[in-house]
């Protein structure tokens, strides 16, 4: 069980965000997508693959989780509301385009 979540209402914000996969081959297939699915994404319990917003979000409450279970076993200062807000922030940054 992890240590941190993040709310349903804050995954749902991007439930409808269309991914931009990039490059399509002559059939329309997503190259982005394909090794997406190949790579990153688990398959769920129902036997389907997880999209882009579930995989973010195992990340992400992953490593939250982390860094929390470090804090609290060395008594270090933790705020879930911190680690929320840094979160939000880090679903708006940007790669930086070279």
């Amino acid at each position: 069980m992890l240590s941190f979540s993040l709310s349903d209402a804050f995954i749902g914000q991007y439930a409808d965000r269309t991914v931009p996969w990039g490059y399509r081959d002559a059939a329309g297939n997503s190259v982005g997508e394909l090794v997406f699915l190949r790579t990153y994404s688990r398959l769920k319990a129902d036997g389907t693959k997880e999209t882009w917003q579930d995989v973010c979000r195992r990340v992400v409450e992953g490593t939250i989780s982390i860094q929390k279970d470090h804090a609290k076993a060395n008594r270090l200062p933790w705020s879930d509301n911190k680690a929320a807000r840094s979160a939000a922030c880090s679903s708006t940054a940007r790669p930086a385009r070279s």
